[in-house]
């Protein structure tokens, strides 16, 4: 992915400054979050897609998953790219590929993120959905009645978009702001700063109004 930087931009001539709210004006505890939406993704998955009962005893393990990996829907593996899109480790549920496998798998191949066998994992709500492929996989391997693997990333997948989507995690979250939010009052001294210079600000996200009035409100 290519980043550009524009070295000679001058912030005078700028009359509008838009901002993403979700960890960015609005820093989350990552941990915490991620460990609601394992929670939540485990009891919908369960509830409405008829996953075994057992998964409930899942626990969240922070340290299991990582923004950036890639989820290979053809083998159910977790894999972790080099800068060139090759495979550089991988893991199969929660046991890690030895290498000789891994390399008679990955070794001819440039992953590329458009196929359709490959899920990335790009976003700050990752961590959750490749904690749980991990050990859903494991469970699979374990003999539990798991679907096949690209099922599982879909449905994975599909299950934490509509806990977004629906208001479910949304709901937990507004009850709870000081268990979830971190509020960083540097924020709204930073915002005062540009509103001092003339300029105007406006916030870009998908979430709802509602949502969004009453977390800017608790967030300073």
């Amino acid at each position: 992915m290519a980043v550009f930087v524009n070295r000679t931009l001058n912030l005078k001539k700028i009359k509008l400054i838009g901002f993403d709210m979700d960890y960015t004006l609005v820093p989350y505890d990552t941990r915490k979050f991620e460990q609601l939406t394992h929670t939540l993704a485990i009891d919908r998955l369960v509830t409405a897609r008829g996953y075994p009962e057992s998964i409930r005893t899942l626990d969240f393990d922070f340290n299991r998953a990582i923004v950036g990996l890639v989820v290979d829907k053809r083998h159910g593996n977790l894999l972790q790219l080099n800068r060139y899109n090759k495979v550089k480790t991988s893991y199969h549920g929660l046991k890690e590929v030895p290498f000789k496998e891994q390399n008679e798998l990955y070794r001819y191949i440039a992953v590329d993120l458009h196929d359709k066998d490959f899920q990335s994992l790009d976003t700050s709500f990752a961590i959750s959905y490749g904690v749980l492929f991990g050990q859903l996989v494991q469970r699979k391997e374990d003999g539990e009645p798991i679907p096949d693997y690209r099922k599982l990333a879909d449905d994975i997948l599909t299950t934490i978009d509509d806990l977004h989507r629906d208001g479910s995690l949304k709901t937990v979250l507004k009850n709870n702001f000081p268990e979830y939010v971190i509020q960083d009052p540097d924020t709204a001294m930073l915002l005062e700063r540009y509103k001092d210079y003339g300029k105007k600000l406006m916030i870009i996200t998908n979430s709802d109004y509602e949502y969004s009035r009453a977390l800017l409100d608790y967030a300073p």
